[in-house]
């Protein structure tokens, strides 16, 4: 008898055995299983970080670059006011003129360099004049 119960005991040891390597082989299955699906999932957490990190960024260049034109503008400004404020053209808008002695074009710096009876052409802001000089006087 008590050899039937260890052969009992045995079966029962076996039996036990297999049912635990079989739920432990389910578990690992169904584990694996969540684990691919969580590693599937990953990658579009990744992709969804990516694009909100991607969106950040071009608002930051976006900014910046907004930034960059206008202070590019304000130079710019700055510079064509200089600009305007040599050039001849900014000169003729000032009041002056600009004369040059005809038929040659050279420019008239002196009273001497145009003679009486000689033709003149003379810039302004707005339009040209051609003149003849009647007297030419140094100062």
């Amino acid at each position: 008898r008590l050899e039937h119960q260890r052969q009992a005991l045995d079966e029962l040891e076996s039996r036990l055995h297999r049912a635990m390597r079989y739920r432990l082989d389910r578990t690992t299955q169904r584990l694996t299983v969540q684990q691919a699906r969580l590693w599937a999932e990953r990658p579009l957490l990744r992709l969804r970080r990516g694009r909100e990190q991607l969106q950040h960024l071009r608002q930051a260049l976006d900014r910046s670059m907004a930034g960059r034109l206008a202070h590019q503008a304000s130079q710019l400004a700055n510079l064509s006011r200089a600009l305007g404020s040599v050039s001849p053209l900014g000169t003729l808008e000032r009041g002056y003129a600009i004369v040059k002695r005809l038929p040659d074009g050279a420019v008239v710096h002196a009273a001497a360099q145009a003679c009486p009876g000689s033709q003149v052409q003379v810039h302004l802001h707005q339009g040209l004049l051609t003149c003849l000089v009647e007297t030419s006087t140094d100062l």
